[in-house]
């Protein structure tokens, strides 16, 4: 339910922390980061278009291409609240 007070929290107060970040190694896994193939699962799928191979260069390709997106300081920006990136980018 919708509180009819608004709360402490101000824009730029906190930086993203992404605690969760990768995509399948399965070809074509960038198609669809957020599934996976387990034989196990009831949830198991594969990518859109993915021919089920493995394919541990396009996972690091999308870890390394995230990063290096919110490395750029033009795709991060300075918080005005505390004076560091908005995403938290690790080194």
């Amino acid at each position: 339910m919708e509180s009819g007070t608004p709360t402490a929290w101000a824009p730029q107060s906190k930086p993203i922390w992404f605690t969760e970040l990768g995509c399948p190694a399965i070809d074509r896994g960038t198609n669809q980061p957020n599934v996976f193939f387990d034989p196990k699962s009831s949830e198991s799928f594969t990518p859109h278009f993915s021919r089920g191979w493995r394919d541990d260069a396009i996972q690091r390709a999308y870890v390394e291409a995230t990063y290096l997106f919110w490395g750029e300081a033009a795709n991060n920006p300075v918080s005005s609240v505390y004076g560091g990136r908005m995403v938290h980018v690790p080194e």
